[in-house]
């Protein structure tokens, strides 16, 4: 068999690299591409003579020789040869799939007609998978790099599929049944030949005979470069254009394009089973199929890169469950990124403009524009189960809301998930960090920087450590932490969670409603042996609204307050409510302190203008240190020294300004 060089036989007809210019492709990108296939100075043209592919499709008749056939054969011996495939210049019609087992170069477009239900083009393993005995593997835990009872296969692929339960799915159909849950799948590379893996497992395994597990051996990494392809036609068989089930595979300038009008297209891209799937430069649009339209759906699978590409126009510009290590850097998303089950996502200096869903372990936003009106990130309500780490930092958001939500949890309707049961404890995130958003809403009045109270009726713990600073809008709208405690829900708890809100103008004022600290006990039952531990430092106009049993103790240090009050009358526990540095400020509208008994400590703090703090019951507060009244200060503040010895530490001091 020949084995063909780029240049003299790339187009099956002469076509040196002089003539890379034409055809459509951008001249600089097709020379680099050349060249770097050119390096083993070897490829396998589709047009060569045995084996006749011919680029003959007619955009106005709509009509064009079927190369499916011509394309699998030549893509058979490529592989024999262990050589590049080459499309040279051109629009080559297939109808059918094929195969693909080695790197692709490609000059020309390929017409795919969306009524085919085959995929298009299948990368696949060119080495039989090894079968493992899951009864003797161990280690099969959720954070293991560890998997004993493996020898050997250091690079391979190893994949577990079971059918045990990982999250019951409250998700109906157009029945209204509830469809199927989601089970246990994980995929990681062997960086060595005694089971040591990347990233970790997802999951843990309990029930071996519900699993499958197997590893594709390590096999070359393939290169395709320039592949275009143009979906055409006025019927949908909700196909899949490109199925990648092999590791280690790198696209460059990919494009599929749907050019087939009303018609909407499934999926352009389907990845499972497999790791370390590169996409340069992507480019899809006009996948909008009713249940699916995704333009990349990411299955079982890790270590998957998005490096400057460009989604336009999809349903879920990328969607899936199951991928680890999920890279999106640089490029544009026109629509939703909606994940059901992640580990381990970065999204970062992207432009998306849809909405971004998520569920599973570690997401991170970082310095992204975003436009959405839902919110910036949702927990999903179906599978409602985040873990680890969530970070969103440096955004840029734009929404026509009037409510914004920073971080959406669940489902907020009251009966949402009334009669529903997963079955077990929700596990939820040890951290969320939101810092340095600027949220550019010309009608919003409110933003929540987290939604996670009412309506979140499972059983679940409390976000462990939640960090706030640098949230930015335009005047006048007011920022609200919405949490709750709820021990119905919350059992079990064993810390106190924390809360750090860091240099924020809250807006909030001296009414029941402005509150921008929220936190009811809505328990049955009330439990005081674990409470939030609120910080709030350098924050101006802080309405703090929390019932007493919900926290161990809030310390306001800096910044200005308007309303210290609590939701309803609760047991009482914990250090209080610690004002240091703080002034209690009573003009514009007045402000408010009402909180239980010996529960207000003042420390080198200012009360000014009209303040009332508990009807004159002197006996809420605790400790008054190197605090002062301002002159012309009014309301009801006891000053009597009687009082002042009885009930204080320091006496109360009077500025002289």
């Amino acid at each position: 068999m020949a084995k063909y060089k780029y240049g003299s036989q790339v187009g099956g007809s002469g076509s040196g690299v002089d003539s890379i210019a034409r055809g459509g492709v951008n001249d600089l990108t097709s020379k680099l591409a050349v060249t770097a296939l050119d390096l083993d100075g070897r490829g396998l043209s589709v047009a060569d003579e045995q084996f006749g592919a011919i680029a003959d499709w007619n955009d106005v008749t709509k009509t064009g020789t079927n190369n499916a056939v011509i394309f699998q054969n030549a893509s058979n011996e490529a592989k024999n040869l262990d050589v590049p495939l080459v499309i040279p210049y051109g629009k080559f019609y297939v109808n059918g799939a094929v195969d693909v087992f080695t790197s692709v170069i490609c000059f020309g477009e390929i017409i795919f007609p969306n009524s085919q239900a085959l995929n298009l083009f299948n990368f696949t393993p060119t080495k039989t998978p090894i079968a493992l005995d899951e009864t003797s593997l161990g280690g099969l835990l959720r954070g293991s790099n560890k998997i004993t009872g493996i020898s050997g296969y250091r690079g391979g692929t190893l994949v577990l599929n079971s059918t045990e339960v990982l999250i019951k799915r409250f998700n109906k159909d157009a029945q209204g049944n509830l469809t199927d849950p989601y089970y246990k799948n994980d995929t990681a590379v062997l960086t060595d030949n005694d089971g040591n893996i990347l990233p970790a497992l997802d999951c843990t395994y309990t029930d071996t005979s519900k699993l499958t597990a197997f590893i594709a051996p390590e096999e070359r990494p393939l290169i395709v470069d320039n592949l275009r392809v143009r979906i055409v036609g006025d019927t949908s068989a909700s196909s899949t254009v490109m199925r990648i089930k092999r590791s280690g595979v790198t696209f460059n300038n990919l494009s599929i394009h749907n050019d087939s009008g009303v018609v909407e297209p499934s999926t352009a891209i389907s990845i499972s089973d497999c790791v370390r799937t590169s996409f340069n430069h992507l480019m899809i649009d006009g996948f909008r199929l009713d249940g699916s339209g995704y333009g990349v759906s990411i299955g079982n699978s890790s270590f998957t890169d998005f490096n400057d590409c460009h989604i336009y126009d999809c349903r879920h510009a990328i969607s899936g469950r199951h991928g680890k290590a999920v890279r999106v850097s640089g490029g544009s998303y026109s629509s939703d990124i909606d994940t059901h089950w992640g580990n381990d996502y970065i999204i970062e200096n992207a432009t998306i403009e849809g909405d971004i869903k998520y569920a599973g372990t570690d997401i991170t936003l970082k310095n992204c524009t975003v436009t959405s009106n839902l919110a910036l990130l949702s927990v999903r309500s179906d599978s409602p189960e985040i873990m680890g780490n969530v970070v969103i930092e440096n955004i840029k958001v734009k929404t026509s809301q009037t409510l914004f939500d920073i971080l959406f949890y669940a489902n907020s309707a009251s009966n949402f998930y009334d009669g529903f049961s997963f079955d077990r404890e929700l596990q939820t995130p040890d951290l969320v960090r939101i810092k340095n958003i600027t949220v550019e809403a010309p009608s919003v009045t409110y933003i929540r920087y987290i939604k996670f109270s009412a309506g979140v009726k499972f059983l679940h713990k409390p976000i462990k450590k939640v960090e706030i600073s640098g949230v930015n809008t335009k005047p006048n709208v007011r920022k609200v932490l919405d949490i709750w405690k709820n021990t119905d829900y919350h059992q079990g708890v064993s810390y106190n969670p924390l809360v750090i809100i860091r240099d924020e103008d809250m807006k909030g004022d001296n009414t029941s409603t402005g509150y921008t600290v929220y936190c009811p006990d809505n328990s049955t039952i009330e439990d005081v042996t674990w409470g939030y531990e609120f910080i709030l430092e350098n924050c101006k106009n802080i309405n703090f609204r929390c019932d007493d049993n919900t926290y161990t103790s809030a310390t306001i240090k800096g910044g200005t307050v308007k309303r210290v009050t609590n939701v309803a009358t609760k047991s009482k526990f914990g250090n209080g409510v610690w004002l240091r540095d703080t002034t209690i400020d009573g003009d514009n509208g007045g402000a408010t302190i009402a909180v239980s008994a010996n529960d207000l400590q003042l420390i080198n703090s200012i009360i000014q203008g009209n303040v009332v703090i508990n009807t004159l019951n002197v006996d809420r507060i605790r400790m008054f240190i190197n605090s002062y009244r301002m002159v012309g200060a009014t309301g009801g503040f006891v000053t009597t020294s009687d009082k002042v010895k009885n009930n204080y530490i320091d006496p109360i001091k009077f500025a002289q300004n």
